[in-house]
């Protein structure tokens, strides 16, 4: 129960990040200091979750932070390699629209929480995009860390 209850903690934070920071997200403006705050309070409670999994040994919820930072990860890299065929203008203006569109769910989802870090990192869209896969990508490693453990503890 505990893990579901956390579960849907993380789909409120996600939804709460979203509207905090959706709107400079999306209209490319620079983030303000409470997207930010948002930004680092959202890994804090990320890892937050991590080791509440280490410590409860919730496989559950386990599964479920490996699944969503594998995601994540995955597109979060696909939505870089896009941004920077785009950027070098190797990729047709349509198709690139094609693409927005397919992932404007995802990164709304992964990317938009996230928003508030660029404040610290000052990069262009391109970096950025860069930069922000190595978050999934330790959240991911943790998650499977944590899983391996669990799982070698339950067997």
């Amino acid at each position: 129960m505990v893990g579901k209850s956390i579960i849907l903690i993380t789909v409120v934070f996600n939804i709460i990040g979203i509207i905090l920071n959706g709107n400079n997200f999306f209209m490319g403006n620079a983030p303000t200091y409470l997207d930010c705050a948002f930004s680092i309070f959202y890994v804090l409670l990320w890892g937050g979750l991590s080791a509440y999994t280490y410590i409860k040994k919730d496989v559950l919820l386990s599964k479920f932070q490996l699944n969503y930072w594998i995601i994540g990860l995955a597109i979060s890299i696909i939505s870089a390699i896009i941004t920077i065929v785009n950027y070098n203008k190797i990729i047709i203006p349509s198709m690139y629209m094609l693409f927005c569109f397919i992932f404007f769910l995802f990164d709304l989802i992964f990317f938009a929480p996230f928003y508030g870090l660029r404040l610290f990192l000052n990069l262009n869209i391109v970096k950025y995009s860069i930069v922000i896969i190595i978050i999934p990508m330790v959240f991911t490693i943790l998650a499977i860390g944590v899983f391996k453990k669990l799982k070698k503890d339950t067997i």
